[in-house]
């Protein structure tokens, strides 16, 4: 979720790893963690959610007739 609202917000027309860093909060017998995702995780994420805007943009296209 995180990477497709940062996909609408940034003025980038592209997310690549170097624009973009992203990291977990948790919280464990009441101490806190923030793990940084390392660069190849977040390439993954951003890959996935390339994959899902162009299926759903695949969807909406309305077919062509010949």
């Amino acid at each position: 979720m995180a990477i497709r609202v940062m996909s609408k917000t940034m003025d980038a027309t592209k997310l690549t790893p170097d624009k973009l860093e992203l990291a977990t909060l948790t919280r464990h017998d009441n101490k806190t963690f923030i793990k940084v995702l390392p660069v190849a995780q977040v390439k993954t994420l951003i890959a996935d959610h390339e994959k899902k805007e162009a299926a759903e943009a695949a969807k909406s296209k309305p077919p062509t007739t010949s």
